[in-house]
């Protein structure tokens, strides 16, 4: 008998009970010791029945009381619907309300659903699993899952119903790096990753499990192009350095290889001839190539041609020459040339053979010169121009000092290097260097090169790079300058949760974080693990008189003075110094507050003006603090 058919007994059934209740009800009201054992009872079809309270909870409906009849009583019908019912290996439907269909432990398919025969329908079969190999970063592991769920998960599905062993997942066989001779003339060494075992078996050096072939594998014979010469002209072979010496050859170096310019051809035969070349007044000859002859100026005669006392005819004796006197803007120059030039340029010649040199034979104007030294001298405007230095005027005498020479001063500050043309002792003060009197700031006037040295990775592995980038990789930089030696190995550093001032977690290392002002929860601990709070703050006066609100370690550190944790820059007064330029606070003005203010300068610690960053402006009104002192 089907589902459905199931069905409708049970719906015949509740018809016959209907009836047979009706009857019991009326024969209950002409019976009443009956009726003290039978109550209305409402139906889930929203008939009353007279029955005994069990008989009403079997069929599902709701006893109204002992003694109470059908006619007193109003029953609402309860919705039913299909119910799949599991039982036996078979499922059935039933025609139920969805709390009796709950009872039987059914499925309860909704309201006002009829059973049918495929209403309920047995649930499909669990797919099947077998044993799937995975790898992970500890090794190869097995897992039984389905096949797509091994797919999923990138492993090697072993079959359906294979279970999971000690030897069904074996673990991959460790791999490093395998230096491996060649056959290629004059030897060769290539790398590869490789086992233990294959490196051996091809007769090569294993140097070690989990290496790579980023570094190069060493050269016992380096090779490298070797010129060679024959009675066909030279020719090239890459050979090692001894091979290319046995055959008289040229060996070009490690590692260069055989192209067109490698072994260059020697050059053709020089031509030479006569060249004639003029030169105070007069003309020599000598023999040399066209090309040099060019280079001197000189007129080439040709190839294969001999010097001679005719081949370079004498030029003409030149005009006679002397002192000419030309004013210019600047006064009166003196220049020597001919009669006719001087004339030309408006000059008076002063004769035949007098010359510029003496002081009298021009009358210029002259006056006191600065030189870029600093030295002062007597000259013309045009020769204290010319000299790069600064004419005080025609008539004035070296009677007082010139300023101090001023040059280019290579300033460090804020992390990085400006240029500030100063005198040498005002780059001093400031701990700069100075480039030189006279020199100007420009785009090289003060280099700054990134230094670099040692740095150990927190893994143990050495690499030279920048302190910062050593740094925001969390090693340990071991100086400017310094390299990576493997008689001093890095050793691994060991890292941990650290709770920075902020509130924020970061992994790094215990001397990284306590300079960060952080703290630092333990070796191996992980930021899932701990609960950072922000370091607490509160009001702080600086020593430019400005408040800023952070914490009590940031505060010390600027030289402030901390109010409290969690008090405000609205309750505190902070008063400006009486003698701001007193860096230190000790009462007196000397070069301790120079040397002091000047170091935290370069730390970028120094606010004097208290705009909330440290610039030129805080050193130029702490340099004018300082001059006109606090009296």
């Amino acid at each position: 008998m089907n589902a459905q058919v199931h069905g409708a007994g049970r719906g015949l059934y509740r018809r016959l009970v209907a009836l047979v209740g009706a009857a019991v009800a009326a024969w209950a009201v002409a019976t009443p010791a009956v009726a003290q054992t039978t109550g209305a009872c409402c139906m889930p079809s929203g008939n009353c029945v007279m029955l005994t309270p069990a008989a009403c909870a079997r069929e599902g409906g709701t006893f109204r009381g002992l003694g109470v009849g059908c006619n007193t009583v109003q029953c609402v019908a309860t919705p039913r619907g299909a119910c799949c019912i599991v039982g036996g290996g078979i499922v059935r439907c039933e025609f139920v309300t969805e709390a009796q269909c709950a009872a039987a432990g059914g499925t309860y398919r909704g309201n006002g659903v009829p059973c049918s025969n495929t209403v309920c329908a047995p649930p499909p079969p669990p797919p099947p699993t077998g044993a799937c190999c995975v790898t992970t970063p500890a090794g190869v592991g097995c897992v039984v899952v389905t096949e797509a769920q091994c797919a999923e998960r990138g492993g090697t599905y072993r079959g359906n119903g294979v279970a999971c062993s000690n030897t069904l997942c074996p673990q991959p066989v460790p791999t490093g790096a395998c230096c491996i001779r060649t056959n290629v003339v004059g030897g060769g060494v290539i790398c590869r990753v490789t086992s233990a075992a294959e490196c051996e078996a091809v007769g090569g050096t294993f140097r070690g499990v989990g290496t790579n072939c980023e570094t190069p594998c060493p050269n016992p014979n380096p090779i490298g192009a070797c010129c060679l010469s024959g009675p066909a002209g030279g020719t090239c072979q890459v050979l090692t350095e001894a091979d290319c010496a046995s055959r008289g050859g040229t060996f070009r170096g490690a590692g260069t290889a055989c192209g067109p310019d490698a072994c260059p051809q020697p050059p053709p035969p020089v031509r030479t001839g006569a060249c004639c070349i003029a030169a105070n007044g007069a003309v020599r000859c000598e023999v040399m190539t066209a090309a040099r002859c060019e280079e001197l100026g000189g007129t080439y005669r040709g190839n294969g041609t001999a010097c001679s006392n005719t081949i370079c005819p004498q030029p003409p004796p030149p005009a006679p020459t002397g002192a000419c006197c030309v004013r210019t803007p600047a006064g009166v120059e003196c220049v020597e040339t001919t009669a006719r030039r001087c004339a030309e340029r408006g000059g008076v010649f002063r004769g035949v053979g007098t010359s510029c040199d003496g002081k009298d034979a021009c009358p210029l104007p002259r006056g006191a010169c600065c030189l870029p030294d600093g030295l002062c001298v007597e000259a013309t405007a045009s020769r204290c121009e010319e000299a790069g230095g600064r004419f005080r005027g025609v008539g004035t005498a070296c009677d007082r000092a010139c300023d101090e020479p001023r040059g280019a001063c290579c300033v460090r500050g804020n992390g990085a290097v400006e240029c500030v043309e100063l005198t040498e002792r005002a780059c001093a003060a400031r701990e700069g260097v100075w480039r030189g009197a006279g020199t100007r700031c420009g785009d090289r006037a003060c280099p700054t090169p990134v230094p670099t040295g040692r740095c150990c990775l927190p893994s143990g592995e050495c690499r030279v790079m920048p302190e910062a980038l050593c740094e925001s990789l969390q090693g340990v930089y071991g100086g400017n300058g310094t390299a990576c030696d493997a008689k001093d190995a890095c050793v691994p550093v060991a890292t941990g949760a650290c709770c920075l001032p902020s509130g924020r977690c970061v992994v790094t290392t215990r001397a990284r974080c306590e300079r960060e002002g952080g703290r630092y929860a333990g070796d191996g601990t992980l930021c899932a693990a701990v609960v950072c709070a922000p370091a607490p703050v509160g009001a702080c006066c600086l020593p430019s008189g400005r408040c800023e609100v952070t914490t009590a370690r940031r505060c010390e550190e600027a030289g402030g003075r901390f109010a409290g944790v969690n008090t405000t820059c609205g309750e505190v007064e902070c008063r400006r110094p009486a003698c701001p330029c007193d860096w230190n606070r000790d009462g007196v003005l000397d070069n301790d507050d120079l040397a002091d203010f000047v170091h935290d300068y370069m730390a970028g610690a120094a606010d004097f003006n208290g705009d909330g960053a440290t610039d030129r402006e805080d050193l130029r009104a702490f340099v004018e603090c300082f001059t006109r002192g606090c009296g």
